[in-house]
């Protein structure tokens, strides 16, 4: 009977630990498949959040019109509606998205000629008389307001006749005005108006400002002047001719010779740049910062867009961003973006059976109109993403207001006007540039301690320093990066060139110091040597590095000046900045040694104690038996405490965030300051619109962060592998 239960109760016991190592089984392997899935599941979330920034610029062609009559001028209201003024002088206004005509009507005038402002607000029409008449839009009407759409009035005292009516404008207050040249007698007239009242209302005055202008340059063709009145540029056959203002007139300061006829010519959106139509193709011009005192700026050639052979007829530049389109002869339009040189999308084309006269854009930039004599054609453009490419992200580019191509990162600016730049290669720098500099400062330090601390330390302050290096291990890196930040770098600042010398004198000072310490030894007695042998390398090594630092401050003082920064900068022509690379790289150190360490010692203590004794008995001594044996076997898990700080340290945010300064250039200089991957996502990502083109630029840069991670570890565990493989093959 006992035998009976004693059986039952043993296969109790086996059942119920065959139960829980099952248990235990389908969870660790359910536990590691989730993990794995959510692994998986981010990676495949973030690259998904990046990949339509690749996605090209595209357009869709949503609706064609024709006419009886020949277009004159045509445009957008607001982004519903777009409307046509034809040579019988009627007004059609149709809505966008049904193609309703919901406006028909004889304006009464029987129109000559028509231009428009840029904005699509304000038409001139003269009749066969030459006189003018107004047409203001309302941009804010309602569906049920169609007898509000517009306006018309008589513009008294302005003819097209002479002077010549060549531009209309809106001014950065808001105001509109006429600028008119007359050849005759070189003046400009500016007719400025108040955008409270009557736009174009002809009470108000003209304000008249002479040119100094030559005649014997040729006939004017266009007039451009910015939203400022301050810069204004004439164009004859192929010469643009620029004018700055200066009180009541416009001074002439240089001209650009173009290499074919131009035929238009309009401002960038931030009026920093025009953008030149030929018949020789498409040109840029960018006013460049002068040595000149009395003129700081001036007019200069910057690139040719590559555009066939193909003559331009006119060029719009967008209002919202650095995009333009060109209307090519044939019914051909391209779609531009200024810093590439080469057209990004093939807009509308005729197939050269029709010409297209102009070409119209809505505020938002997504619809633009072009027409030719009887049609009109609406096209519907998938731009969100135009300025970001792989050469903006990786290669040099060069951008409005800069001198040369370049890596830039600066993703927002102080104007609506602002173009963004999102290279990456500042980042990517900044990122390699710390993780390098902590590497250099920490894996030294680490293996040698752990080295040390395994093979040569005394139980007990082995114990001690154990400890101290975990508690170095919880120490949190914000921490870590306020101390830095704020106590250390304030002080480094002053002892920077006695730091450095002194890691130069060091090294000698050991050198001399372990030969003495050496002859010390064989006058002292073994016995007492051998018991406080730890408290005497620490008390010799305290002493080596007080006697290196005052011998490398007497150095510097004879040398430098007590201002270290300015003797710097004037001198050596460097420039310091208080948060820089030297400050990230001991900080992140600090944040990685324990890891090392921990790793590192971890691998030496499991080094077989008979190969260790097996050295010792041959003859070698403590140096050549770590050397020779020790470091060899536990090569493969020293290599992996590496290579894991590696990686730690290229994620690292805060303390790269409080220390580093965050300023994004491709520079190596120890001297200056840094931006990594990582910091910058932090500093980007509550400022960024969820689903724009820095919130996809920051989820591409968590994916390069997770790439550098992926191949370094795996790199890492194949040389792993290879070293252990050798030291086996070694000690068999």
């Amino acid at each position: 009977m006992d035998k009976n239960i004693n059986i039952k109760s043993k296969n109790y016991k086996l059942f119920k630990a065959l139960l829980s190592d099952s248990i235990a089984k389908y969870l660790i392997f359910g536990g590691g498949i989730i993990t794995l899935i959510a692994v998986i599941g981010i990676l495949a979330f973030v690259v998904i959040q990046s990949l339509p920034l690749f996605k090209p610029v595209s357009s869709k062609n949503i609706l064609s019109h024709k006419t009886e009559n020949k277009i004159l001028v045509s445009g957008f209201i607001s982004n519903t509606y777009y409307y046509y003024i034809d040579s019988s002088g009627t007004i059609s206004i149709f809505e966008i998205k049904s193609n309703k005509n919901v406006y028909h009507n004889d304006l009464g005038v029987s129109v000559n000629d028509a231009i428009k402002s840029k904005d699509d607000k304000i038409v001139l029409l003269e009749n066969i008389s030459g006189e003018l008449y107004k047409i203001v839009f309302n941009h804010s009407v309602r569906n049920d307001e169609v007898d509000k759409f517009f306006y018309i009035d008589k513009v008294p005292d302005v003819r097209l006749g002479n002077p010549k009516l060549v531009q209309i404008k809106r001014s950065v207050d808001g105001n509109y005005f006429l600028c008119q040249i007359n050849n005759s007698d070189t003046l400009c007239t500016i007719k400025l108006t108040d955008k409270t009242t009557d736009p174009l209302d002809s009470s108000k005055i003209f304000n008249t400002f002479r040119i100094d202008y030559d005649t014997t340059l040729g006939v004017v063709g266009k007039i451009l002047t910015d939203s400022r009145l301050e810069n204004l540029l004439i164009t004859t056959s192929n010469n643009v001719l620029y004018f700055k203002r200066d009180d009541s007139s416009y001074m002439f300061v240089n001209q650009i010779k173009l290499s074919g006829e131009i035929t238009n010519i309009d401002f960038s959106n931030s009026e920093q740049s025009v953008i030149c139509a030929t018949d020789r193709g498409v040109f840029l011009l960018e006013f460049i910062n002068s040595s000149d005192v009395i003129i700081p700026f001036s007019l200069k050639f910057s690139k040719r867009y590559e555009s066939g052979n193909l003559s331009a007829k006119n060029v719009i530049a967008s209002n919202i961003d650095k995009s333009f389109f060109v209307i090519f002869e044939g019914g051909y339009t391209e779609l531009y973006y200024q810093p590439f040189d080469k057209g990004v999308i093939n807009i509308a084309n005729e197939n050269g059976h029709n010409e297209i006269n102009s070409l119209s854009i809505t505020k938002n930039g997504k619809l633009a109109l072009t027409h030719t004599n009887n049609q009109i054609k609406i096209y519907e453009i998938e731009k969100s993403n135009i300025d970001v490419n792989i050469n903006t992200l990786f290669s040099k580019v060069k951008y409005e207001g800069y001198l040369q191509s370049d890596y830039i990162w600066q993703s927002s600016g102080g104007t609506d006007d602002y173009e963004s730049k999102y290279s990456l290669i500042p980042l990517i720098t900044g990122t390699l540039k710390g993780t390098i500099f902590a590497m250099i400062f920490a894996v030294p330090l680490a293996v040698l301690a752990a080295l040390y601390t395994s093979l040569y330390l005394n139980d007990k302050l082995k114990n001690y320093i154990k400890n101290f290096v975990e508690i170095m291990t919880a120490i949190p890196t914000v921490v870590i990066g306020f101390i830095v930040s704020l106590w250390l770098a304030p002080i480094l600042e002053f002892y920077v060139p006695v730091i450095i010398t002194f890691l130069i004198i060091f090294p000698l000072i050991m050198i001399l110091g372990i030969i003495i310490l050496n002859f010390l030894k064989l006058k002292i007695d073994n016995k007492f040597y051998s018991t406080k042998e730890s408290i005497i390398n620490i008390i010799s090594v305290a002493t080596l590095l007080l006697t290196s630092y005052f011998i490398a401050d007497t150095i510097i003082k004879s040398l430098v000046d007590n201002d270290f920064v300015s003797w710097l900068n004037v001198n050596m022509g460097i420039h310091y900045e208080q948060r820089n690379g030297i400050i990230v790289g001991f900080a992140l150190g600090i944040s990685i040694i324990p890891m090392i360490f921990t790793l590192s010692e971890d691998s030496i203590n499991i080094v077989p104690k008979s190969l260790i004794m097996s050295s010792y008995a041959l003859g070698a001594n403590n140096w050549q038996t770590a050397y020779r044996v020790i470091l060899p076997y536990a090569s493969s898990g020293i290599f992996s405490a590496i290579m894991l700080a590696f990686a730690r340290a290229i994620g690292e945010t805060m303390i790269v965030l409080m220390v580093a300064g965050n300023t994004p250039i491709n520079d190596w200089s120890l001297f200056t300051g840094l931006r990594s991957l990582s910091a910058n996502i932090a500093i980007e990502i509550p400022e960024a619109p969820v689903g724009g083109t820095l919130y996809r630029i920051l989820f591409l840069s968590a994916s390069l962060l997770f790439v550098f991670t992926f191949i370094i570890n795996t790199m890492a565990e194949l040389i792993r592998m290879k070293l252990k493989r050798k030291t086996l093959n070694k000690m068999n």
